[in-house]
């Protein structure tokens, strides 16, 4: 979060003209019956917001449809590097 505008003016927040969002951070992986033998299971990290906050919990077997967003690295060791994350925008338990 920037604390400084362009011409190095402290930047203060408003909390009365703010709006907040729920959202949390999970991460997925495939079934582990659906990975090539030999090999571990891919995971993704997924962004849940609003109602989708909290509709998932360690274990659960779910279907989730979404945006696949790349996000790029910010330090200088990690120009070129892009880390894969999800936004959710349904989620279907499997069972």
């Amino acid at each position: 979060m920037k604390t400084h505008d362009d011409n190095n003016n402290p930047l203060s927040f408003e909390y009365g003209l703010s709006s907040f969002r729920n959202i949390q951070h999970v991460v997925i992986q495939e079934l582990p019956e659906n990975a090539p033998p030999g090999l571990l299971p891919q995971s993704v990290t997924v962004v849940l917001q609003d109602k989708l906050v909290n509709s998932v919990k360690p274990g659960d077997r779910v279907q989730m449809i979404g945006i696949y967003k790349l996000v790029g690295g910010v330090q200088s060791k990690e120009k070129g590097i892009f880390r894969p994350y999800f936004v959710c925008l349904s989620v279907k338990q499997l069972s």
